[in-house]
C-alpha cells in the first residue's frame, strides 16, 4: 500500500493531474445536480445566465434536497471519479500499459454504476430513475438501491488501487 500512496503523491505533484482530478470531480457532482433537478432547471431557465445562477444555487444547496447518505455517497463517488480519471489519463500518457485489462474493466463498471445510481434510487438521483427504473424495481433490495452506490464506491476504490499498483514511483518519469 505504501507504493500506491507514493505513486498517487507523485502523480498529483503535477498540477495538470491535480486540476484534472478536481475539475472532473466537480463535473461529476454538477452532472448529478442537473440530473436530480433537470425538470426545474430547464423549465425555469431559458436564459443562460439564469440557468447558471440556478445551477450554482442548486449545487450549493444539493445536500438539502437529497438524503444525507445519498449526498455523502455522491461526494465520495465524485472524488473517486476524479482520482480514477486523472490516474487513467496519467497512465495512458506515459503508456504504462499493463498486460491485464482487469483494472480498466472494473473502472468502467464502477463509473457506470456511479452514473446510474450514485445515491439511493428513492432520491431520484442518477440516470436510472430517468430511464423509468425507480423504487418499484429496487424496493426488493434491503437498502432500496443504495447497494448499487456502495458497490460503485467499492469498485472505483479497488480500481484506483489496481491502477496505482501498476505504476511505481521509480518508473514514473519526472516531469
Amino acid at each position: 500500500m505504501k507504493d500506491e500512496i507514493k505513486t498517487i503523491k507523485e502523480v498529483y505533484q503535477n498540477k495538470e493531474y491535480l486540476i484534472l482530478a478536481l475539475s472532473s470531480t466537480i463535473v461529476f457532482y454538477i452532472v448529478n445536480v442537473i440530473l436530480h433537478n433537470y425538470q426545474t432547471l430547464f423549465s425555469l431557465s431559458k436564459n443562460p445566465f439564469i440557468f447558471f445562477n440556478l445551477l450554482v444555487t442548486m449545487g450549493l444547496s444539493f445536500h438539502q434536497t437529497v438524503s444525507q447518505k445519498t449526498y455523502i455517497s455522491i461526494l465520495i463517488l465524485s472524488t473517486l471519479f476524479g482520482l480514477l480519471l486523472s490516474l487513467l489519463v496519467f497512465k495512458a500518457k506515459l503508456n504504462l500499459s499493463s498486460s491485464s485489462k482487469k483494472p480498466h474493466v472494473f473502472a468502467s463498471i464502477g463509473i457506470l454504476l456511479a452514473i446510474l445510481v450514485p445515491g439511493c434510487a428513492a432520491c431520484g438521483v442518477g440516470i436510472l430513475p430517468l430511464l423509468g427504473v425507480s423504487l418499484g424495481v429496487l424496493s426488493f433490495l434491503p437498502l432500496k438501491g443504495f447497494e448499487i452506490s456502495l458497490i460503485a464506491i467499492f469498485i472505483m476504490a479497488y480500481s484506483i488501487v489496481n491502477v496505482t499498483k501498476k505504476m511505481y514511483v521509480c518508473d514514473i518519469a519526472r516531469y
